[in-house]
């Protein structure tokens, strides 16, 4: 009963990792079709980048605590993949907002939207070299 637990809880995880990474990707459309952000607007940016790492936070801590209970189940080489292509979504997130601010906030915006970035590292870090069944 528990594998059958954990394989649909796989299932869940990778349909929720592919909404993700199609929701990211579609911040980055949209963030590359934007104007360069008023210093106003570009401020207003902070506490929603900061609640979003909070909650990437939250999500790689619980990825990175259920690893031997996903890698027993032949699931750890899947979930590596989705965080990977999360990282390089992330990544370019930031690289499109951080281009939209001025050149007094670009250190500012990329420092907060890095923080997204290592946190999902943190989580490829942990999977990388897990072994498939």
């Amino acid at each position: 009963e528990f594998r059958r637990v954990l394989f649909r809880s796989g299932a869940a995880v990778q349909s929720a990792s592919d909404k993700l990474v199609s929701t990211i990707n579609t911040g980055v459309t949209t963030a590359n079709a934007q104007p360069v952000l008023s210093d106003l607007d570009a401020l207003g940016l902070t506490t929603p980048v900061s609640t979003a790492n909070d909650h990437v936070t939250i999500v790689v801590d619980d990825t990175i605590a259920k690893k031997d209970a996903f890698v027993a189940n032949c699931l750890g080489p899947a979930v590596l993949a989705d965080l990977e292509a999360q990282l390089a979504g992330a990544k370019a997130l930031a690289t499109a907002v951080t281009a939209k601010v001025s050149d007094l906030l670009k250190p500012t915006a990329a420092q907060l939207a890095g923080k997204i970035s290592a946190n999902i590292q943190r989580g490829v870090d942990a999977y990388t070299g897990v072994a498939g069944c």
